[in-house]
């Protein structure tokens, strides 16, 4: 694996992710009113709601798959054949799961913003859960060593899917625009996800195995139940991250109004880009990290988390230049569709803490410390105190001044969370 080379490639998904969500901000700003604007931002967030129903899974197949990193893929191998069924089975029910409740959510909270979205429901489901599929089986093959191959392969995905989700905005589809993007998505890393299951993997499981049904006996019971605790707690650490972003927009979509989702919706789309981009050395190296744990090289681990903390902190400096220069061109421009200065300035605060809290959890985790639950449960539980303060009368700065306390909270436990660890 060259280092340089998936930095390279990570950093290039991010900066595509990072452009591709500004642009958006431009082509809303640009060809759409604010109620318009609203409508498309309601939908768009729904996409988010899909980490509710990988139980954390998306991160565990990385690190439990990381075993096998190096292992001859060309020759077929009885227990990693076993593995990697019953990963795929447990993710599958999880995907079963998604297409039973999915659209019932989806149903109830687009009831509060326009009519006629309904009917993009099932095709939308439908298309998530194919993309929630595709996306396992890349955390797979990045767990198996394959990491710049898998950042390559969501580089060229992040291409497609921005071009066809702007072009189909530019062209005056709204919020339908959200179907063409998912269809070129899972186009996209379908064909290339198959190409590279055939080219690198002919003796680790016939294609086939991967989008079977699941089949409840290829699930190793005492395997799951040894994750389940584990998988618990990486849930709820990717859930708290869902209210950095989506379920504020939702929120202010159930009890807000048309114009309070657009503001907030764009400076959110910068701030979330911005810190994942910040964040790419993390996402980089997630697989080398798990790998030494496995090793129980120490040492190694310690010197990569030195690493990976001062690349974060010297891109944290970049965006937040970056999104504080963005704002204020858009507010030069397009001030009437965007929130007010006192508010981009405490979202835009938000985004440091935002970085660092994320980071400590990483630091924690590597030194085989699992228990980060308390610091996801207040980024979960602040916001969800603070979404009933939230109706037809909240201002962008009373949602901005809410969602600061809220990171804030969480930042400080993460710090007090360190403190303890290293004492």
């Amino acid at each position: 694996m060259n280092v340089k080379s998936v930095y390279l490639w990570n950093y290039l998904q991010r900066i595509i992710n990072a452009v591709g969500g500004v642009l958006l901000v431009v082509v809303i700003s640009v060809f759409y009113e604010l109620d318009e604007a609203g409508e498309f931002y309601a939908l768009y967030s729904l996409l988010g709601l899909v980490v509710l129903f990988e139980f954390g899974y998306a991160v565990l197949v990385v690190q439990r798959t990381s075993v096998y990193s190096g292992s001859d893929f060309s020759a077929f191998n009885i227990e990693r054949s076993k593995d990697l069924l019953h990963y795929l089975s447990v993710v599958k029910y999880f995907i079963c799961f998604f297409l039973l409740v999915f659209p019932y959510v989806a149903y109830v909270i687009l009831g509060n913003v326009f009519s006629g979205g309904e009917v993009m429901i099932i095709p939308l489901a439908l298309l998530i859960a194919l993309n929630m599929l595709l996306s396992m089986i890349g955390n797979i093959i990045e767990g198996l060593g394959y990491i710049e191959k898998i950042s390559k392969v969501r580089t060229i995905q992040a291409i497609f899917t921005y071009s066809a989700l702007l072009s189909a905005l530019v062209f005056g589809f709204g919020a339908l625009a959200i179907v063409f993007q998912l269809i070129f998505q899972v186009g996209v890393f379908f064909i290339l996800i198959i190409r590279l299951l055939k080219q690198e993997f002919s003796g680790l499981l016939p294609v086939s195995s991967f989008f079977k049904f699941p089949s409840y006996s290829d699930i190793r019971k005492n395997t799951f139940k040894v994750d389940s605790k584990y998988a618990f707690q990486l849930y709820i650490t990717i859930l708290s991250g869902l209210f950095c972003n989506q379920l504020w927009v939702i929120a202010i979509t159930v009890n807000g109004t048309v114009e309070n989702i657009s503001k907030v919706a764009m400076v959110l789309q910068i701030v979330t880009a911005a810190a994942g981009f910040a964040l790419t050395p993390v996402a980089s190296r997630l697989a080398q990290i798990a790998k030494y744990q496995h090793e129980g090289a120490a040492i190694k681990t310690d010197s990569l988390i030195k690493k990976i903390t001062k690349d974060v902190m010297l891109s944290t400096s970049f965006v937040v230049i970056m999104a504080s220069s963005l704002y204020y061109i858009g507010d030069f421009y397009y001030g009437e569709k965007m929130v007010s200065g006192q508010s981009a300035f405490l979202f835009i605060s938000s985004l440091p803490l935002l970085v660092a809290t994320s980071l400590v959890g990483i630091i924690i985790q590597s030194r085989g410390k699992r228990d980060v639950i308390w610091v996801s449960v207040a980024r979960i539980f602040i916001p969800s105190i603070l979404f009933f303060y939230i109706d037809s009368k909240t201002t962008d700065l009373d949602i901005s001044i809410f969602y600061f306390l809220s990171t804030m909270v969480a930042f400080l436990v993460s710090v007090t969370y360190l403190m303890k660890r290293v004492k």
